[in-house]
């Protein structure tokens, strides 16, 4: 049966609609008027009219609307988590550094990215370092020395038994990993040096549950050293700015290091 998501937005495609939307998206200042529940087909409108990088500012509900247009353009859209709570900025949420990061490496390679105030305000996450992604597949090699260094200069941190995001344990030919894109951690067993299979696992019962056959790990910080910029030709749209330019001021004075000030 054919996807009715991708179905339709072929359908607007090819009606006066998109004719307009590329007018639109095409000016520096551009405006398009549309209700709410018609957002995530215009933007895929907009990203099969003009292919590349694309930025989308909303002032709010970014991680629904990004698996909304999802909808419409699998594996393109990837939601901007913040940076980090109450605007520290230099301190990320563990579980969401990883998400940050595929978000940027999603961006570079052409996709889209959804972002809310606190995302906005973080800035994108930075380039992935040499080394990364770390590829482990079933049936495939593991130099096992050079897999933990890699994951301790990327920020994972060794314990005894991984109990949260960007933690690693290993024992005898066991390797536990809690990757930091992951709502789950992985179990890697090896055979000497070759992967011999790969589990999820709960990290209560310590129980191996669904197998995988392969995986990317990326970093449990990001390591840029310098503020990322956004790729060349990349695409930026907001979702009412008037209220994102709004809540982003009172984000920034509720940010403030001796906190809101009273009128």
């Amino acid at each position: 049966m054919e996807d009715i998501a991708g179905l339709l937005l072929r359908r607007i495609l090819a009606t006066s609609l998109a004719e307009e939307v590329s007018e639109q998206s095409d000016k520096p200042d551009g405006k398009i008027n549309a209700a709410e529940p018609l957002i995530p087909v215009l933007v895929g409108t907009i990203h099969r009219l003009r292919p590349g990088p694309m930025v989308l500012a909303v002032p709010t509900e970014a991680a629904a609307l990004s698996a909304d247009i999802g909808c419409f353009l699998p594996g393109e859209v990837f939601h901007l988590p913040a940076a980090g709570p109450a605007g520290d900025l230099f301190r990320p949420y563990e579980e969401t550094v990883g998400r940050r990061l595929e978000a940027s490496r999603a961006l570079r390679a052409g996709g889209i990215v959804v972002a809310g105030i606190e995302a906005l305000m973080g800035g994108m996450a930075g380039d992935l370092p040499r080394g990364w992604p770390l590829v482990i597949e079933v049936g495939g090699g593991l130099d096992l020395e050079g897999a933990m260094g890699l994951l301790t200069e990327g920020g994972y941190e060794r314990e005894y038994a991984v109990e949260g995001w960007g933690r690693f344990a290993l024992r005898g030919g066991i390797l536990d990993i809690f990757p930091s894109t992951s709502e789950r951690p992985i179990r890697v067993e090896l055979e000497g040096d070759t992967v011999a299979s790969l589990r999820e696992f709960n990290v209560v019962t310590q129980r191996s549950s669904e197998s995988i056959g392969r995986i990317e790990l990326l970093p449990a910080t990001d390591l840029a050293r310098s503020e990322p910029a956004l790729p060349d030709g990349t695409c930026v749209a907001a979702v009412n700015p008037g209220l994102i330019e709004a809540r982003a001021a009172g984000f920034r004075e509720d940010a403030r290091p001796d906190g809101p000030h009273e009128p």
